[in-house]
């Protein structure tokens, strides 16, 4: 059994042409002259209310707002039901789900819903009356989740517009975008599923996989992911269990990768087909099965050069879309990884999205394809440092080649933590001693604590298994040589 929460207003009912030539006569009645589609488009995208704000000062706007109520309450006898609203909420409701409504529509929602017929399937009815913040914060959603014991992973929300994906997100549940042919509504890439007719919706798949960003959310404590953490285990993974980030760090540092052959290829250009044309879903399921066959650590420049090669036929708003899906919604491992290398190619100011590669990149098997994409943060170095000290695994190996000894604070953690990590601190050794200028640190007078430091240092260039160490180091002699003459003073 799932569960349905449906906005109302250009999902449930087509009230679109009784609200904006509302909206219009209350703009013209304060002076501001609109046409009918800008406003259509301008409140389909935000809301009526965000809209009215946006040109108007707040105690004008809050007049403006009530007189528009005023208007739309007249107006609710022309609302009708929108296509096949009343098939798919009988369909979901026979089959024993539970719908609702969440509405910033006041006292005319039940008016409306029962005059259209649509009244009787909803188990409850939430509408700006009750109080609760309005979207995208997700207050409304939560109650009814809370008080009816609805399950996360099949809850979904419904919704015409951005803001309500927005909400569903927040709430972490599934979000349905519906999008009417020739409406101006747009994906966002945070979307469960896309449909055109409602009547989608009692097809779908209703067990919706948890995704590993949903997985990564409910570890996380203060930001971190507990020691113990692991991503699950997905069909099709190898017998012998590995760390997360594991083989991508035994491919960057012991294999030659894989290249891109003729059939991956072929697989490539239609996961970037598909992303191209907005079809998230299937595209998620084309990385997937690239990602099967070659990993997204070995190809990542192979798929960055063909979509800058492709350009015009992939928009970049589309692939841009795809990329934040298949972060926020893909449950395979590789599809993550090239949701992130696409969002890479792009500069993003949304703190959403960031936060989302923060939280992600807490995980150390994508740790690397979130600090490359800090990179291209405006403080970026100091991002990855943040991130850098949340990872123990194969993470903190890959962001500390990357992180710069930029400021002092920096250098003194990658002396004193800069080799601590659960795989073998000789990986790191030798980026430490060049980083932290450990040979300029040697010609002073060192504290008992940067001794000691050192030291473990140096223990860790001399293992020399899995990357050079002491080898790569000139006149390594000597500075061994100078540390033990250094013991005299402690």
């Amino acid at each position: 059994m799932a569960s349905f929460i449906w906005d109302m207003d250009g999902t449930l009912v087509d009230s679109y042409p009784a609200i904006v030539p509302a909206v219009q006569e209350v703009c013209a009645a304060h002076g501001y002259d609109f046409t009918e589609a800008y406003i259509h488009e301008a409140v389909i995208r935000t809301s009526v209310g965000a809209f009215i704000h946006s040109i108007a000062d707040e105690e004008e706007a809050e007049v403006m707002i009530r007189h528009f109520d005023q208007l739309n309450d007249q107006r609710i006898g022309a609302i009708v039901a929108m296509p096949h609203a009343k098939e798919t909420l009988a369909a979901l409701t026979e089959a024993g789900n539970l719908c609702f409504v969440y509405t910033h529509r006041g006292a005319s929602c039940h008016a409306i819903l029962e005059n259209t017929g649509l009244l009787p399937y909803f188990t409850e009815v939430v509408t700006a009356l009750d109080g609760f913040a309005r979207k995208p914060e997700p207050d409304a959603i939560l109650y009814l989740m809370d008080k009816y014991g609805l399950a996360k992973d099949s809850c979904f929300y419904v919704g015409d517009r951005s803001i309500d994906i927005e909400a569903a997100y927040n709430a972490g549940i599934g979000g349905i975008l519906y999008l009417l042919p020739g409406t101006p509504g747009a994906a966002g890439g945070k979307e469960t599923l896309i449909v055109k007719d409602l009547l989608e919706i009692t097809h779908m798949d209703i067990s919706r996989q948890m995704s590993l960003y949903d997985h990564i959310l409910k570890a996380m404590k203060d930001g971190m992911l507990e020691d113990d953490f692991s991503l699950p285990e997905t069909e099709g993974d190898q017998e012998v269990s590995f760390a997360d980030g594991a083989i991508d760090g035994i491919t960057v540092y012991h294999m030659s990768p894989r290249p891109l052959d003729e059939s991956g290829a072929g697989l490539m250009a239609e996961a970037l087909q598909a992303a191209g044309e907005g079809r998230f879903r299937e595209a998620d399921a084309a990385f997937a099965k690239l990602g099967s066959s070659f990993r997204a650590i070995s190809i990542i420049d192979d798929l960055q050069r063909y979509i800058l090669d492709h350009t015009q036929v992939l928009p970049a708003e589309n692939v841009y879309r795809t990329a934040l899906y298949l972060i926020f919604h893909s449950a395979d491992r590789e599809s993550v990884k090239f949701g992130l290398s696409m969002l890479e190619l792009f500069r993003t100011d949304d703190e959403a999205v960031k936060e989302a590669v923060r939280r992600i990149g807490a995980s150390d098997e994508f740790t690397i394809f979130s600090v490359w994409n800090m990179l291209r943060w405006e403080d970026g170095n100091s991002e990855i440092f943040d991130l850098i000290r949340k990872v123990r695994g194969w993470g903190r190996i890959h962001a500390l080649e990357r992180l710069e000894p930029e400021t002092p604070q920096i250098r003194r953690w990658m002396l004193f933590h800069g080799i601590d990590n659960d795989v073998m601190p000789a990986y790191s050794a030798l980026t430490v001693w060049e980083k932290a200028d450990i040979p300029a640190l040697m010609e002073r007078q060192l504290t008992k604590d940067e001794y000691e430091a050192v030291g473990r240092i140096i223990t860790a260039l001399q293992d020399e298994g899995p990357v050079p160490g002491i080898s790569a180091i000139e006149n390594a002699e000597d500075f061994i040589r100078k540390y033990r003459n250094l013991a005299n003073d402690f």
